[in-house]
């Protein structure tokens, strides 16, 4: 590579920036600088040592990359990471342009020249790689890191620590918000001010208020296709309304197909909300089920991701009880061929059938509202994928204002799993399983495995292939 090539590759990866020491190195002669300079090709930054390629545009943030350079040690590596107030305007958590650029440098740092004004340099120790963002030339610390930091300083607007801690929630795709929020209780320890840390627990029982209403109105969306399934004697499950080609169905969990099929009777309750009700019961010979999987060792949802169960029903239900489920509920028009799922997205999954204690004793109640998940991983196999989604034991909080902690979510089984695309819902996955071990004491997490799309397209072929089913 020539070295024309190689101090190209090194300014576009610092916005057109370069040191007199990276030019030497890619074979420039410092003599020969000041001819690049008079030739147009370099500019010379008022920055000593620190050269600009002319035609590279200036972007918003290029000041960040110079004075970055500036921080340099004697080997040419920079020091300063961008923090506090600058960290706040730079992942726009605030509206406020601070009055200095402020940089965090190691406790050692040192320069020979005098500080310029315009710099508020913070001596700290080393920052853990976990709390640095790296942007195109420059480094800063992450939006959390960048809370903490101006919350023990104490000379930032108590208001615009609330509402940065508030618009970096809603900054998030969906409900990614959430998994920030719990990080955010943290901010409460971080500081000794009695003041600061009523700052700080106003500001995130807004971000609460403000996720929780998020929650509900994405909630909304995905109810007309979600029921809930009370099967006498055998638990509760949960299902989605479908339509594949002219074919209307409940989709849900293998398991819970079959427990459907030896219950006593099954009641459909249409309505997710806090009020106890009995609708009418029906004959199980009134839905015929259809397994995926009929041979499906249940003990293999013990550990999914090893015994790799294929565990998807789709359930037909007679023509009247379809009739009746479309006078109150919407089918969601399954397309045929896989939809590309962003694991980071937020999903949202319906379900949580809780029993209520009567005298008859068959009075159950539909949780109001969706539960909130954040997929963390995806397996693809030939036939079958998996989404994986670990759960906060605080994530329940988000739908409760008493922050109740649940232990399981009984019900869960068949429910969607959702994302969101330009307002409308797309099914990515069904519930199957959650981890049978409970809660892990010490992450917090448990987690709940889903069918992905693709598996769901599989379920499907099969059943056109077994039942001869067609248009």
């Amino acid at each position: 590579m020539s070295k024309e090539n190689r101090l190209l590759e090194i300014a576009e990866s610092q916005q057109g920036y370069f040191t007199s020491r990276q030019a030497e190195e890619c074979g420039f002669a410092p003599p020969n600088f000041h001819r690049k300079v008079k030739s147009g090709l370099w500019v010379k930054e008022r920055l000593r040592g620190i050269y600009r390629l002319a035609n590279y545009p200036f972007m918003p943030d290029s000041h960040l990359v110079l004075w970055t350079l500036w921080s340099a040690d004697k080997h040419g590596n920079p020091q300063g990471v961008w923090s506090h107030e600058t960290a706040l305007s730079i992942h726009k958590l605030s509206d406020v342009a601070p009055v200095k650029l402020h940089l965090s440098v190691p406790a050692k740092f040192r320069k020979s020249t005098k500080i310029p004004k315009n710099l508020c340099l913070h001596f700290v120790d080393e920052i853990p790689s976990a709390d640095v963002e790296i942007r195109q030339g420059y480094r800063v610390t992450t939006p959390v890191r960048t809370l903490t930091d101006v919350i023990q300083e104490e000379t930032t607007q108590h208001e615009q620590i609330e509402r940065s801690i508030l618009d970096l929630a809603l900054q998030k795709s969906l409900f990614q918000g959430i998994l920030t929020t719990q990080e955010m209780e943290e901010l409460i320890n971080v500081t000794n001010s009695k003041e600061m840390k009523g700052v700080v627990i106003q500001a995130i029982d807004s971000v609460w208020t403000q996720a929780h209403k998020q929650l509900e109105d994405y909630g909304r969306m995905v109810e007309p296709y979600t029921i809930g399934l009370h099967l006498k004697g055998h638990g509760f499950g949960t299902a989605v309304l479908c339509q594949y080609k002219s074919k209307c169905f409940l989709l849900t969990a293998g398991h819970i197909g079959r427990a459907l099929r030896r219950a006593k009777s099954v009641t459909l309750f249409l309505k997710f909300d806090n009020f106890p009700r009995n609708p009418p019961a029906y004959p199980a010979k009134n839905f015929t089920i259809f397994e995926w999987d009929p041979a499906l060792d249940e003990i293999a949802l013990d550990d999914v991701l090893v015994r790799k169960p294929k565990d998807l029903a789709i359930v037909v239900p007679v023509q009247p009880i379809i009739d009746l489920l479309k006078t109150y509920k919407w089918f969601y028009k399954m397309p045929e061929e896989a939809q590309p799922v962003s694991l980071q997205e937020a999903l949202v999954s319906m379900g949580g059938i809780e029993p209520v204690n009567s005298e008859s004793d068959n009075s159950v109640q539909l949780h109001v509202g969706p539960y909130a998940f954040v997929a963390s991983d995806y397996l693809q196999l030939p036939d079958v994928d998996y989404i994986v989604c670990p759960v906060s034991n605080q994530t329940y909080q988000i739908r409760n204002s008493r922050r109740k902690v649940i232990s399981s979510f009984e019900g869960l089984s068949g429910s969607g799993l959702w994302k969101f695309a330009k307002g409308n819902p797309l099914l990515a996955g069904i519930a199957i399983a959650q981890e049978p071990s409970g809660y892990n004491p010490l992450s917090g997490f448990r987690n709940v495995y889903f069918h992905g799309f693709q598996s769901i397209l599989s379920a499907l072929a099969t059943w056109e292939k077994t039942h001869g089913y067609h248009h």
